[in-house]
């Protein structure tokens, strides 16, 4: 027997199962009851105060749901078979399904047409803040399908799932699940304006569709942290394909392999996988990761099958300190593409790995001088309440997050179109008898002089209010692309013969076999030449590498210094920093074809349009000792 009266609040408990039992029994034998949450009294007369004298509470806003919806909450459970939702797909999201269009089905709208896709509930849990009460709608418009990249923020941040469906039988689910993407609807909260999303995501084994619900301003904010960390920390992401950029598989039965003969010469760059197979390293690729390292956050995204990357990357990373970001691998989108028919269509995509990708160009420019949650919030104000990635068919030029990371890739179709422009694209090296691809010192000028110099331009933008265009690492790429081609352009002998110019010309090796003599590593000039062209010759040829400088008066190079990327662990420059102070190679966004190369573990610069070519590739028929095209120069090149 109870010694005391039941509390108000047990009483308001127990007045709530009772009308929520009493809602249950209306929808079952009448399919549509009052639209009126049960657990809500009707809204006050003259907007009165229904609450308690003594708690001098303001009367909350009435919400009501829709016909036929449930409130789900503390104070109104439910059972799965209560709900059971139909989503409605967007035509335009139906049109793009290639498993959809290969069956044809009819559309006529109706419930079971293609339009139309019933979910049958198996599991409900309330969410962790249940003090809100969420509307259970019949009904729901699919948004959008979203990357596998947000699936891996609500999983970092230990998102546990509030609903178990059974997998739809339906060829755009099947679609969804063979791409790793997911999709979202938006939810209806009690007393509340916030934006709420319910996400959806097939299972591994295709037998479960999960729902995770998320308030959308959490997710975002979640997201511009994860990318303002990395810049915070000095690092640019930095994607490496593994198959043919960093190794190769040893076997006898594919062209495409180091045959094992050929890896028996070569044994210290031989390493045994787990499974029993051989992989060949290219040349010096730890020495490359431990440097690269310190200035990007290194990922993987390979078309080998998950275990495969998994395997490859212990031997490459051994201590696991230097790839500490994604370990991403493609083989699902590529399998499934090639099974609806796509198999030219890019399996591999940036926005699957950093879900900062999909970033508008107002949030990436705010990102960069403001919190997230100011970020978020000012956005929100401004109407982007939609978490779809920017289109790439917009026109637009601004920077996005997007532009962020860079990839090394043997392929870069590969790739998403709108992202082949953030591939470095390497290839073997030409006239080796075994495969190897040489990223020193190619490589590692380029990722250098990228990283200094977008840094440079960040803390500009960050310290200047005015400054809108805000860094990109793709672009600051192109240009170096650009003053190489410049350079070469401008370096072309006035006497070579108009039947030499008829095809473009390749890199110019240092004896190219036409005669020019090689180059005079003590003076930086070709033997023979003069410091100026009074002879009648043409102008000395710049040596490719080594940090020179032009002096357009009378061809003369002296040497320079730029200086390297500053460590991420090292002090950053702040606003105010007077750049002039790092030495005359440091590079110069105002200067035609970019600036110089910052120097390697104590190599030369360089002006990358000094660079005869981006193709980074080995040229066997050079002078040099290590066979490359641009030479060392006066201290450039590996030693």
């Amino acid at each position: 027997m109870f010694t005391s009266r039941p509390s108000r609040q047990e009483l308001e408990v127990l007045a709530n199962v009772q009308a929520n039992l009493q809602y249950a029994t209306r929808l079952a034998f009448h399919g549509s009851p009052r639209a009126r949450a049960p657990h809500l009294p009707p809204p006050p007369p003259n907007g009165g105060d229904t609450s308690s004298p003594t708690q001098h509470r303001q009367p909350r806003p009435y919400q009501p749901p829709s016909v036929g919806s449930l409130p789900w909450g503390i104070r109104s459970p439910c059972v799965p078979n209560q709900w059971a939702p139909t989503l409605i797909l967007n035509p335009a999201l139906v049109g793009g399904s290639p498993s959809w269009a290969a069956s044809r089905p009819g559309n006529d709208g109706t419930a079971g047409s293609p339009a139309h896709i019933p979910l049958v509930t198996r599991e409900m849990n309330l969410p962790a803040d249940a003090a809100r009460t969420f509307f259970l709608d019949r009904q729901y418009h699919v948004m959008g399908m979203l990357p596998r990249s947000f699936f891996v923020v609500l999983k970092l941040n230990h998102a546990a799932h509030h609903f178990v469906f059974d997998f739809p039988d339906h060829p755009w689910f099947r679609d969804l699940f063979g791409l790793r993407q997911s999709c979202y609807v938006r939810m209806r909260v009690e007393n509340s304006t916030e934006e709420w999303d319910l996400h959806l995501k097939p299972s591994l084994d295709s037998s479960n569709l999960f729902g995770y619900i998320y308030r959308r301003s959490d997710l975002r904010r979640i997201i511009v942290e994860q990318q303002q960390a990395l810049l915070q920390s000095r690092r640019l992401p930095l994607v490496f394909d593994l198959d043919d950029t960093l190794v190769r598989v040893v076997g006898n039965n594919d062209p495409r392999y180091v045959t094992e003969r050929e890896a028996a010469r070569i044994p210290h760059r031989v390493r045994d996988l787990e499974d029993g197979r051989k992989i060949v390293l290219g040349d010096r690729v730890h020495e490359f990761l431990e440097w690269a390292h310190q200035f990007y956050e290194i990922s993987v995204c390979s078309l080998g099958d998950p275990n495969y990357v998994k395997m490859v990357v212990k031997v490459l990373d051994p201590s696991q300190t230097w790839i500490k970001g994604i370990l991403y691998s493609a083989r699902p989108e590529y399998n499934h593409n090639v099974q609806a028919g796509l198999k030219n269509t890019p399996a591999k995509n940036l926005l699957a790995i950093y879900a900062f990708c999909t970033l508008s160009p107002q949030e990436y420019r705010g990102s960069l001088r403001a919190p997230a949650a100011q970020v978020v919030a000012q956005e929100t104000g401004n109407g982007g309440s939609s978490i779809l990635p920017p289109s790439s068919e917009s026109g637009t030029l601004q920077a996005t997050s997007l532009h962020l990371p860079l990839v090394i890739d043997d392929m870069p179709s590969m790739w998403a179109p709108d992202q082949q422009d953030n591939v470095i694209s390497v290839r073997d090296r030409r006239g080796q008898n075994i495969w190897d691809v040489a990223l020193f010192p190619m490589v590692q000028h380029v990722l250098s002089y990228v990283h200094t110099e977008f840094f440079r331009r960040l803390d500009v933008f960050s310290a200047n209010q005015r400054e809108t265009d805000p860094p990109s690492a793709s672009g600051i790429y192109k240009d170096y692309l650009r003053g190489m081609l410049r350079e070469q352009i401008g370096s072309t002998p006035v006497s070579t013969p108009r039947s030499q110019l008829s095809t473009p010309p390749g890199p110019v090796p240092l004896d190219n076999g036409n005669g020019a003599a090689p180059l005079n590593s003590s003076n930086g000039y070709r033997n023979g030449s003069n410091s100026n062209s009074s002879n009648g010759g043409p102008p000395p040829v710049p040596p490719p590498v080594g940090g020179y400088v032009r002096n357009h008066g009378n061809h003369e190079y002296r040497p320079a210094e730029p200086p390297q990327p500053t460590p991420p662990n090292s002090q950053s420059a702040g606003p105010g920093t007077n750049y002039d102070r790092r030495g005359p190679g440091y590079p110069d966004p105002h200067r035609q074809g970019g600036g110089h190369v910052p120097p390697v573990n104590g190599h030369g610069g360089g002006h990358p349009g000094n660079m005869p070519s981006h193709s980074l590739h080995r040229n066997p028929n050079s002078g040099s000792g290590h066979g490359w095209t641009h030479g060392r120069g006066n201290g450039g090149g590996p030693r």
